[in-house]
């Protein structure tokens, strides 16, 4: 589905189906939540569970899947101890979302790797905020 797809079935007010918060699935899940950093960390130690979670998405319905990033910035992973991971902990979550798509087979969820040609990632604004994965 490219975006063009998506902006029309969104204004024929057709469902597309966003996948839930990994955070709190793995979380829910029972992976151990760094106090100060909340789940930023635990993807480094947990991808074989991120995987599943991203493949659980997609075969409930999802079209369109999130990395676990929302707590991996170096500003959230300071004062954790982590602030010199915040690149590794990104990539290791979007690869994690990569392969639950792949598990899945070829089109079945929007593809972003191709806006990037040396930072495989699944969502085109890196530039504008890279400087915070640093």
């Amino acid at each position: 589905m490219s975006y063009a797809d998506m902006e029309a079935r969104l204004q024929a007010s057709d469902v597309i189906i966003l996948d839930g918060g990994t955070g709190s699935e793995l979380e829910r899940r029972g992976v151990p939540m760094n106090a100060e950093a909340w789940c930023g960390p635990a993807t480094l130690d947990n991808v074989e569970e991120l995987e599943a979670i991203h493949r659980d998405y997609i075969s409930a319905g999802a079209k369109i899947i999130t990395a676990n990033t929302y707590a991996s910035s170096r500003l959230m992973l300071e004062p954790a101890g982590y602030s010199d991971r915040p690149e590794e902990i990104n990539r290791t979550a979007v690869h994690a979302a990569l392969r639950g798509q792949i598990w899945h087979g070829p089109g079945q969820l929007q593809k972003w790797q191709r806006h990037s040609r040396n930072w495989p990632c699944c969502w085109p604004m890196r530039d504008a905020v890279s400087s915070s994965w640093r």
